[in-house]
């Protein structure tokens, strides 16, 4: 395709998918709107089988990990949404 071709070509399919993008409705993320969380900490030590019992245990409850600080005694600290 010669460029005096490829230059309309272009033109046209940009502003097909600008149109296209226009027409499509994407929900919209706001700041603000989530409801918020709740953080619980504790203190894991122990074996790793322990830790993992302890996770699980709380991934039940519908908790997801957020963090957490130490060497021998662990600080895990989870959080779910409100």
């Amino acid at each position: 395709m010669s460029k005096s071709k490829a230059i309309p070509a272009v033109l046209v399919a940009f502003a097909f998918g600008w149109i296209a993008a226009m027409l499509v409705a994407l929900p919209t993320a706001r700041a603000g709107t989530a409801r918020g969380w709740e953080y619980r900490c504790f203190v894991v030590s122990g074996n790793p089988d322990e830790v993992a019992a302890a996770w699980n245990a709380v991934g039940k409850e519908g908790w997801e990990y957020a963090g957490g600080r130490g060497a021998n005694d662990h600080v895990s600290c989870f959080k779910r949404g409100l």
